[in-house]
């Protein structure tokens, strides 16, 4: 299914140009979609070329392709048509949610400079407040925050991924507000609660294991050396020495 919506995708870039005039792959639109993120924040916006102006007069809003968007026409020219698409939108059609917090993580610990590569909790809890959609607990930032202090160049990006990453989650959930408790009760791990370590086996016997292989092999070579006669008396032997053997009645 996904290369068949890959495939609907790439069809549908064939008429979208840079203003280079350059065709655009999937790839280098959601690289151009990255850096404006980047640059200018949740609000940016990324500017597409479209050629063909079939339909200009009956409506203002064009798609790229069908899951994407819907964008607004700037302006027109012959043959041509200059759309603007809102860049956190297109990049998560075109790449998946996952990409675009990256994005977001890059502005708001880059160009913006509002928040520091190493980040305190109390300015964690300032990003929750003033750009989360979702009112989270502060035991919910505290507990994101503990998850990312052993990084060695500062937690800031990464931890603005995980809020908006639990963001995502409550509102896909419809959750208007987010406590510990809401979200144990709907069985969530990670990013808050690490899932648990399953318990390795304990290891075997290295003298053993090499004992029981050995047999295993010398057994195997012996059956294929043997012919069908051969073969047949050993896999009769086999049967008799697995079958289970009359216990001596015990003694008066």
């Amino acid at each position: 299914m996904a290369n068949l919506e890959d495939a609907l995708v790439d069809k549908c870039l064939k008429r979208a140009r840079d203003y280079g005039g350059v065709p655009f792959t999937k790839q280098r639109l959601a690289s151009r979609c990255f850096s404006d993120i980047s640059m200018h924040g949740p609000e940016a916006n990324t500017s597409v070329r479209l050629k063909g102006t079939r339909g200009l007069g009956l409506k203002r809003q064009r798609r790229l392709f069908p899951s994407g968007p819907l964008g607004v026409i700037r302006y027109a020219e012959p043959g041509v048509l200059e759309v603007e698409f809102p860049s956190v939108e297109l990049l998560t059609a075109l790449d998946g949610r996952h990409t675009t917090r990256r994005a977001l993580a890059a502005f708001f610990t880059g160009p913006s400079k509002a928040f520091p590569d190493k980040m305190p909790v109390a300015v964690a809890l300032q990003f929750a407040q003033q750009h989360l959609r979702v009112d989270l607990d502060p035991e919910v930032v505290e507990l994101a925050h503990q998850n990312t202090t052993d990084e060695p160049f500062g937690n800031g990006s990464h931890l603005i991924q995980q809020l908006l990453e639990i963001e995502d989650v409550a509102v896909a959930r419809r959750w208007r507000t987010l406590d510990m408790d809401k979200w144990r009760a709907a069985g969530l791990t990670w990013p808050l609660i690490r899932p648990p370590r399953l318990r390795p086996a304990p290891p075997k016997a290295p003298g053993v294991v090499y004992r029981v292989s050995e047999r295993h092999a010398r057994l195997l070579r012996h059956f294929d050396q043997a012919d069908d006669a051969g073969k047949l008396f050993i896999e009769q032997s086999a049967v008799l020495a697995a079958a289970p053997r009359p216990q001596p009645a015990p003694q008066q």
